[in-house]
């Protein structure tokens, strides 16, 4: 979704990212720790492999774009609060501190919603999801060809 809406501005009027993947937090595949490779390889089908191997092609392709902070944006972020809550890396993610300043500061306008969910937000909080993309058609002017 990142993707598109820095790709074609023009037919995007707003955009919800639902517990976003954003750019720069998923290392290359071929950085991961040997088991994680591993594991992927052997849990994961051959499609979801691709899609996994493409994450840091796709974050610098979103990156390379221009920002797009003059749509309204809304981050719903999970952030399970029940006790089996179980934080997972596997070695794939990078937590320095650079890329931490990039993340927050890739939409700096854009409204974050936390949601007590895991990371299937839409399953389990279909309703947030549905007001997020309300609220954001509702900020549009009549007449706005990206909501026709």
């Amino acid at each position: 979704m990142q993707l598109f809406a820095k790709r074609y501005p023009q037919e995007v009027c707003g955009l919800v990212l639902v517990d976003p993947l954003l750019p720069g937090v998923v290392k290359k595949s071929e950085e991961f720790p040997v088991w994680t490779r591993g594991a992927k390889r052997l849990f994961f089908s051959s499609t979801v492999n691709k899609e996994i191997d493409a994450i840091h092609q796709t974050s610098e392709q979103v990156l390379s774009l221009a920002p797009i902070d003059d749509k309204p944006i809304v981050m719903l972020i999970n952030k399970p609060s029940g006790s089996t809550a179980v934080g997972v890396d596997f070695g794939a993610f990078n937590k320095d501190q650079k890329t931490r300043e990039l993340v927050s500061g890739l939409y700096p306008k854009a409204k974050r919603i936390v949601v007590d969910s895991d990371h299937r937000v839409q399953r389990q909080n279909p309703a947030d999801v549905v007001n997020a993309i309300r609220n954001i058609l509702a900020q549009q002017p009549p007449g706005n060809s990206a909501t026709e």
